[in-house]
């Protein structure tokens, strides 16, 4: 993972609490009305309050879940950067950028309610992830092996990935890679078949 500082180091606790305003119970981001201390001019300041001012923030969704776009003045020049919403509200909440990833406890990535976020160190993160939608064979970590005929089930860990055996039917791989994500800690609903948002 890259040093969160690093990827905010323009940003600062005091300058994001000027500019949004978060609903904790919702993950609702709002801007506020921006001052001539927020903004890089009297007229773009004008222009966003009556644009933004006091509405929820537009954000954009992506498949790890909604970014917010924030612009901001450094030594003369506008800089404009997408952050991941749940990281800013983790941010305004604790007071602290968070030391390891983001997990949505309820799987929705769209739901950043404080109460859906916790911390979760990034190999525990990705043994929860749901089943890719390009699967073809319905179960995660098993493949079909053109050149054997056989389906091939396989896992990931310690960043090796690991082949588990070939077998006679998708059951039978399915099985067999369930016992080693049990062995390895993933989850129970890692491989789930990920809900329309």
């Amino acid at each position: 993972m890259r040093n969160q500082q690093e990827i905010y180091n323009y940003l600062t606790i005091d300058y994001l609490e000027k500019i949004i305003r978060v609903d904790f119970d919702t993950g609702e981001i709002f801007w506020k009305v921006r001052t001539i201390e927020t903004s890089d001019s009297l007229k773009s300041c004008k222009t966003f309050n009556k644009r933004f001012a006091n509405k929820r923030a537009d954000l954009h969704g992506s498949k790890r879940g909604k970014i917010i776009h924030i612009c901001r003045m450094i030594n003369g020049k506008s800089i404009k950067r997408g952050y991941s919403a749940h990281t800013l509200i983790w941010w305004l909440y604790y007071k602290e950028l968070p030391r390891e990833h983001i997990n949505h406890k309820n799987k929705n990535n769209f739901d950043n309610s404080i109460k859906n976020l916790e911390l979760a160190e990034f190999p525990c993160n990705s043994r929860d992830r749901p089943l890719n939608k390009n699967n073809k064979s319905g179960e995660i970590g098993v493949y079909f092996d053109a050149s054997t005929g056989k389906w091939r089930a396989q896992i990931g860990y310690d960043r090796k990935k690991i082949t588990i055996g070939r077998f006679n039917s998708v059951a039978e791989a399915a099985a067999a890679r369930k016992l080693h994500a049990a062995k390895f800690g993933f989850s129970t609903t890692h491989g789930r078949v990920k809900e329309d948002d």
